[in-house]
């Protein structure tokens, strides 16, 4: 049974690629946005993850492959934990994270770590914390939970789950060849 979930925001993510932010395949990574995955792999190294859910949009599956890479675990891809489409009110967001919350307990895992986007991990949060969450200081100027790369835990300590933020990645200046 799943007991510890590791949330990822995905890197920074090109928003002037041309690409529709959210509709799949949605755009890639910024060099910076490969940094922040590189320093959550390394933030995440140790701490046991066995396995890795993956939104279907090529920002979460290349930060994901980053996470794998390091980490050396398997990935599955899941479209309920995608990017929210910009008509999907946040109940529906809820419902879908919701259904994925459902599988974890049948998991043969204790440990997981979820690639996704803000507002799904803002769900994802709520549910598990039964909207008890306290999000102020560490989202964005987009009212995401989390910065691109930040990383929160939710822990099971019967009967409840216990959340809190864990790591925001250092802006560093891009390597120059």
């Amino acid at each position: 049974m799943v007991i510890d979930i590791f949330l990822v925001r995905h890197g920074a993510a090109q928003r002037d690629s041309g690409i529709a932010y959210h509709e799949p395949p949605g755009p890639p990574l910024t060099p910076q946005g490969v940094d922040e995955a590189c320093q959550a792999a390394a933030f995440l190294a140790g701490k046991g993850l066995e396995h890795l859910f993956v939104s279907p949009f090529v920002r979460t599956s290349q930060t994901a492959d980053q996470l794998a890479a390091h980490l050396m675990v398997p990935c599955t891809v899941t479209p309920l934990i995608e990017e929210n489409r910009r008509d999907e009110p946040m109940e529906a967001l809820r419902l879908r994270v919701r259904d994925f919350l459902s599988t974890l307990p049948l998991l043969p895992l204790r440990r997981v770590g979820l690639v996704t986007h803000g507002m799904p991990m803002r769900a994802l949060l709520l549910e598990l914390s039964q909207g008890q969450v306290d999000f102020s200081g560490y989202g964005d100027e987009w009212g995401n939970p989390a910065p691109t790369g930040g990383i929160w835990r939710a822990l099971y300590t019967h009967p409840t789950w216990q959340i809190e933020f864990l790591f925001r990645p250092q802006l560093r200046e891009p390597v120059r060849h």
